[in-house]
C-alpha cells in the first residue's frame, strides 16, 4: 500500500500524500510493524543532512529535503523530497528507530523550530486526514505554506514542505523496510527522484559572524 501511495504521488497524485501520511501513522506512531518484527529494533535509514558549521542558525535545504534548482537557471527552484538521489553511489547511514522518529530534528521550516519526523507525521495525519482537526498547529501551519520568503535568480523558491517531508520519510520507511525484511519487501522498490540529470540540488545556510547573522 506504500509504495502504490508512492508511485501515485510521483505521477501527479497529490492527495496521496494524505494517505502516505495515514499509512506512516498507523505503521510508526501506531507501531503495526511490530506484527512482523520489532519496531524499537530495526535501524532506520537516514537521509538528513544537518548542518557541518557551529555557527549555522537556519537553514534551506537540510534535514531531509532539499532545494531543487532547475536547469535553466531561469525559474527558481523549490523544496522537494530527493528520494534517493542523494544516494546513489552509497547507501544511507541509518539510526535507531526511537531516535529516527522523536529524537533526530530531520525536519527544517524556513521559520520556526526544527521539527522530528514523528511530529510532521502526526500532524498530517490528523489533520488533513484521520481526524481533520478544524485548527492547524502554529508549526504545522507555516510547513504547508508555498513560498519560503527566498529567491534564485529573482524567482521564488516554492514547494510545501509539510509535503516533501512526508514523501521522504516515506523514502526512508521503504529504505529500511526493503533492507530489513527482503524476504517479504524484496530488494529493490521504486522511485522517482524529482531532480532531473540537469538539474540540481541546493543547501543554503545562515551563519552568525561577528556577533551577526
Amino acid at each position: 500500500m506504500l509504495t502504490k501511495a508512492c508511485a501515485a504521488f510521483d505521477a501527479g497524485d497529490d492527495d496521496q500524500i494524505v494517505i502516505l501520511a495515514g499509512l506512516l501513522r498507523l505503521m510508526l506512531t501506531d507501531e503495526l510493524i511490530d506484527k512482523v518484527t520489532p519496531l524499537k529494533e530495526i535501524e532506520f535509514s537516514d537521509s538528513a543532512e544537518h548542518f557541518e558549521d557551529a555557527r549555522t542558525v537556519r537553514g534551506y535545504g537540510y534535514g531531509i529535503t532539499r532545494i531543487m534548482v532547475y536547469a535553466d537557471g531561469q525559474s527558481g527552484g523549490r523544496i522537494v523530497a530527493p528520494l534517493g538521489g542523494p544516494f546513489r553511489d552509497s547507501e544511507p547511514p541509518t539510526l535507531p528507530f526511537e531516535r529516527w522518529w522523536a529524537i533526530d530534528h530531520a525536519v527544517y521550516p524556513t521559520n520556526g523550530p526544527f521539527l522530528t519526523r514523528e511530529y510532521i507525521v502526526y500532524e498530517m495525519a490528523n489533520t488533513d486526514g484521520i481526524h481533520v482537526d478544524g485548527l492547524l498547529d502554529e508549526n504545522y501551519e507555516a510547513l504547508t505554506q508555498d513560498n519560503h520568503g527566498f529567491k534564485y535568480n529573482d524567482h521564488p523558491i516554492t514547494g510545501n514542505l509539510a509535503t516533501a517531508a512526508i514523501r521522504q520519510i516515506a523514502w526512508e520507511t521503504q529504505h529500511t523496510l526493503h533492507r530489513a525484511l527482503p524476504e517479504l519487501c524484496g530488494s529493490d522498490f521504486p522511485e522517482a527522484s524529482p531532480c532531473g540529470p540537469a538539474d540540481s540540488y541546493w543547501r543554503v545556510a545562515a551563519n552568525v559572524d561577528d556577533g551577526g547573522v
